[in-house]
């Protein structure tokens, strides 16, 4: 009974091949209209489409789409059935053949069991789920598991992809072949490009379709043609060229930049994508780009490589790697490399030179709960000017590990962490001599440093405070020291901590909030003086202090010293509450006060005696709806007597691809040492259903100009998608650029990864506005 209807489920096979019928009457391949769409459907369609195709099963009683059909029992109706020990059966008169979600409807069929052949006369439909083939005169050899369909059409109704074909040819391997085959992926009455085939063959095993002698035409017009094209057919990933990246310049349309990918599939675990790319200012180069996924491994190796002529050439790579060697333990490795440090600024639009890049292993695991960490590590100096002082020291090797006990609400809790390390700069001996060992710059050695926490932290539904005691312990073994250091070195740091917070609430009877809060906070924080200078800097910086800092206990990063701090810091809070809980406003305002000058530095004594107060800052958020949202930071400055720093931002976001984001920051900037006041207002709206426009502009009132700003507008048709942008920035002259990106849906498109670009200009932007 199986091989019987063999021909039924081989048409399944065509749910990897897509076309556009050409008949008139759209109805006879479940085309809908917009209007007419059940509402799930409707709900994932742009209201400017004129409609979708749907699978009839959905309104089907008889079908079942929750089971499979390979088990179900087959009916056959017909207004005549008859045998013949000869001939075998024939049927005749509304011909229905069912098998669950399988269906064929037919004039005419007859099988003959001696010979294993069957046909099917005249016009017949098969039907699965989300597949409709239409076709006339099969015949099959169910010996062979062969068949073939004459003048089909057919419809992927989840993809909606469409097509046609003069022939149709299953063989015994499940490989199908189409003569003279169309395909598409828009509306049946408004079909704006298609692909006509000479020939398509598809092979569902491998997952690979191919076509020879296949010619693109947009509205009816050839654009290209190509004689071998392979595409995949399913979820797999195939061997081919990728859409190629274009930009051009604005101020005579020359090509600044092309790069062309090649994606070669290696392994269903590991690909590698090879690009060739031109840049108009340094010619040809290469990038590989190569991932790896293993049952306990994975990782990406990325590397590029320019000629520059008659002097070395650039290049970088970069390799991550994490290894599963149990339940929780894991190895991960990173190994990177450039040729100089203008690297990023040449080739990938940086702003800042590489001074030196990481070249590490971590092995983490837990051993008897104790969280532990084995480290080797060393520094690809990358900048030739870089002093020798400024080296980064390495660790080779180095052990920690931690461990807390209790420590929940209302419990006394108890932790602990220990590590050891040794730390060179890895000088050659010539660098050695040059600095000489009294510079106290070759020094080298082993440090031992372990902290014990004891917490009992008392919370409440009203408040809480979470007193705690930190003792911080260093012990050094040093070598190459010269006169500069001491060879053995011991600190040992205690510290108090003293957190604690409230929570008052009352209602309100305000239109957008039913309940307030009030949540003021004491953070208290005191480390004695205990001078550290014996030590030398091995992974210690002093942390730029910023609004995040305020409740923090630390000075300094890493393990070379532990600051003197005698600090309190007083916050509040206020919330207005919705009747869901959600927060509509919020202010709160912080202030540190210094009750002791801080004197510990990172290499020598520096206390400010006036240094009562950190600067006061505020802030405040207001939800104005479910899509505005404003917010402020401001930082007030005692000692200047003025404000230090202000950010103010409103953003506009909704469940389409509608945002608007407007922000100013006016101030010193702290991590870039420089003073700033900069503009950014950026949106992506879709207006008149079809278009959407795309703005991000950045003007710097210091260099008076505008930052690298875009604008830009896309046109969706429902089967086709183009986007154009133009890129910019203006200082004292205009530099310009526009990029183009264009996509047939269903077939791919050209372009440049203009998404990635919008990221980096557009807070909170997702993708294209019409997908």
């Amino acid at each position: 009974m199986r091989r019987k209807f063999l021909f039924i489920q081989s048409a399944i096979a065509l749910a990897t091949i897509s076309s556009f019928g050409t008949t008139e009457d759209y109805n006879e391949i479940d085309w809908m209209e917009y209007d007419s769409l059940p509402k799930d459907i409707q709900s994932k369609t742009a209201p400017y489409c004129s409609g979708a195709f749907v699978d009839p099963s959905r309104f089907d009683d008889q079908v079942d789409l929750s089971i499979g059909y390979q088990h179900q029992p087959v009916v056959i109706r017909a207004q005549q059935l008859n045998y013949s020990p000869q001939s075998g059966y024939t049927a005749s008169g509304d011909v229905e053949v069912r098998q669950n979600s399988l269906r064929l409807f037919a004039g005419e069929a007859a099988y003959n069991p001696l010979t294993g052949l069957g046909n099917v006369n005249g016009q017949s439909t098969f039907r699965a789920e989300n597949l409709l083939v239409i076709g006339s005169d099969a015949q099959a050899d169910f010996g062979q598991s062969e068949i073939t369909i004459d003048n089909i059409r057919f419809v992927l109704h989840n993809t909606g992809y469409h097509g046609t074909a003069t022939t149709m040819y299953k063989d015994g391997n499940d490989v199908i072949y189409l003569r003279h085959a169309t395909l598409t992926r828009c509306a049946p009455d408004n079909p704006t490009w298609e692909v006509t085939a000479g020939k398509l063959k598809v092979n569902r095993a491998t997952g690979i379709a191919t076509t020879q002698n296949a010619v693109l035409k947009i509205r009816d017009v050839p654009v290209f043609y190509t004689p071998y094209f392979r595409f995949p057919i399913d979820g797999r990933r195939l061997t081919g060229l990728l859409s190629p990246t274009l930009e051009f310049s604005w101020s005579d349309f020359s090509l600044s930049e092309l790069a062309v990918p090649l994606y070669i599939n290696l392994a269903p675990n590991y690909d590698t994508t090879i690009t060739s790319r031109y840049l108009a200012e340094y010619g040809w180069g290469w990038s590989d780009e190569l991932r790896y996924l293993g049952r306990n491994n994975e990782g990406i190796f990325t590397g590029t490589w320019f000629a520059n002529g008659s002097k070395a050439d650039r290049w970088t790579y970069d390799w991550n790697n994490t290894t599963k060697l149990g339940d929780k333990t894991r190895l991960y490795l990173h190994y990177q490399d450039m040729s100089d440090a203008n690297y990023r600024i040449d080739f990938e639009n940086g702003s800042d030179e590489v001074d030196y890049l990481d070249q590490s292993a971590r092995l983490t695991t837990d051993l008897s709960g104790w969280d532990t960490t084995f480290k080797v590590q060393h520094w690809a100096i990358v900048n030739d000017d870089l002093a020798l002082k400024d080296y980064p020291y390495a660790v080779q090797p180095g052990i920690s590990t931690r461990k807390s006990w209790g420590g929940a609400a209302n419990q006394f809790g108890f932790g602990s962490g220990f590590a050891i390390n040794r730390f060179s700069r890895n000088l050659t001996d010539a660098e050695t001599n040059s600095v000489g060992l009294d510079s106290g710059i070759p020094v080298e050695g082993y440090r031992f440093n372990s902290q014990l926490n004891f917490n009992y932290p008392l919370e409440a539904s009203y408040g809480f405070f979470k007193p705690e005691l930190n003792v911080y312990h260093a012990s050094y073994q040093l070598e190459q020291t010269g006169s500069a250091w001491d060879k053995t070195v011991s600190n040992t740091v205690p510290q108090l901590v003293l957190d604690s917070g409230l929570k008052f609430s009352r209602p309100v009877n305000l239109k957008f909030a039913q309940r307030q809060t009030l949540e003021p906070r004491a953070y208290y924080v005191y480390t004695p003086y205990i001078s550290q200078y014996d030590a030398p800097l091995f992974d210690s910086e002093t942390i730029d202090f910023t609004q995040s800092r305020l409740y923090s206990n630390r000075r300094f990063s890493g393990s070379d010293r532990i600051g003197d701090m005698n600090r309190l810091t007083v916050g509040a809070k206020t919330r207005f509450l919705q009747q869901d809980n959600q927060e509509w406003v919020s202010l709160s305002l912080d202030q540190l006060f210094y009750l002791e000058p801080e004197k510990l530095q990172e290499e020598v004594d520096s206390t400010n005696k006036d240094q009562k107060l950190s600067q006061l800052y505020f802030g405040a958020n207001w939800q104005i709806s479910p899509a505005w949202h404003f917010a402020t930071e401001q930082v007030w400055d005692w000692d200047r007597n003025t404000r230090a720093w202000e950010a103010w931002h409103l953003r506009y976001r909704t469940q389409s691809a509608a945002l608007i984001n407007a922000d100013y920051y006016n101030g010193y900037n702290e991590t870039e040492e420089e003073n700033e006041e900069i503009a950014h207002f950026s949106f992506i709206m879709p207006f008149a259903q079809r278009w959407g426009i795309t703005t991000a502009l950045n003007y710097d009132f210091y260099a008076e100009g505008l930052d690298e700003s875009v604008v830009g507008i896309e046109y969706d048709s429902c089967c086709w998608n183009i986007r154009v942008l133009n890129k910019f920035a203006w200082e004292g002259n205009v530099k310009s650029s526009f990029l183009v990106e264009f996509e047939l849906k269903g077939l791919g498109g050209y372009g440049n990864n203009i998404d990635s670009l919008l990221r980096s200009k557009v807070t909170g932007y997702t993708g294209r506005i019409y997908e």
